[in-house]
């Protein structure tokens, strides 16, 4: 019979009363996956039962493609300096296989700096964060007050950390897979959040015309004022 790969027990608070009766705590889990070809187990405590479940899965399958490699010590400052570095010398190249424009290397080294190197999560091994920790540093950037879209560009660094070492294969084992920042909700004033309701009868045509040709406002109203002119040169 094959031995069993992998075991998962749950870690219950000082405080629980487990075994003695029920449970009153949210226990985490540790997961402890053996390596054969390797030799050596690979551990992880997670803070539930669906996210252990899922990293058990995830070394499982690696383990069986032969892909997995020991795990980083590399820390996300050390990885974000990389980052900065190798981008600005071209070894690094962006998904499209170009190298980083400048404006680009700029704002990933504003990010590092201002944002990034500041917060506890740089301190922390690449191989060990998990998308919680990921959502909790989008939230506290959101917490300084950054709009959606600038809110996006300050986690683009990383995201292309992530990215590479995913691709090294030393984070494949990891649940912070390419991390991504929550989609920017609609702003305020834009058109779908405004009342839906048809416009009156004599303003469908103006509003068709600029739909369907594509006028912007100044359009809209250039056209609306050389209609005027037109009609006022036939009367006279």
């Amino acid at each position: 019979m094959a031995r069993d790969m992998a075991r998962m027990e749950a870690v219950h608070s000082r405080r629980c009363k487990h075994p003695k009766s029920r449970c009153n705590c949210e226990p985490s889990y540790r997961v402890n996956v053996w390596d054969p070809r390797m030799r050596t187990p690979h551990r992880k405590t997670l803070p539930s039962y669906p996210e252990a479940t899922t990293w058990r899965n995830n070394v499982r399958a690696v383990i069986r493609a032969g892909t997995i490699r020991k795990p980083s010590t590399q820390t996300i400052l050390e990885a974000a300096e990389l980052l900065l570095e190798a981008t600005r010398d071209g070894s690094w190249l962006s998904r499209s296989g170009r190298e980083y424009k400048p404006s680009t290397c700029r704002s990933y080294e504003q990010a590092v700096r201002k944002y990034l190197m500041p917060d506890p999560l740089a301190g922390t091994r690449a191989s060990e964060v998990r998308r919680a920790d990921i959502q909790d540093y989008v939230m506290r950037l959101r917490k300084t007050g950054l709009g959606p879209s600038t809110l996006t560009n300050k986690v683009d660094p990383l995201r292309v950390i992530f990215r590479r070492a995913m691709h090294r294969d030393e984070i494949s084992i990891g649940a912070a897979d390419d991390p991504r920042p929550p989609r920017p909700g609609r702003q305020p004033g834009r058109s779908g959040d405004a009342d839906r309701r048809p416009p009156p009868r004599d303003e469908r045509a103006f509003w068709a015309t600029a739909f369907h040709a594509g006028l912007r406002r100044g359009d809209l109203r250039a056209l609306a004022l050389g209609a005027t002119s037109t009609c006022a040169g036939d009367r006279r």
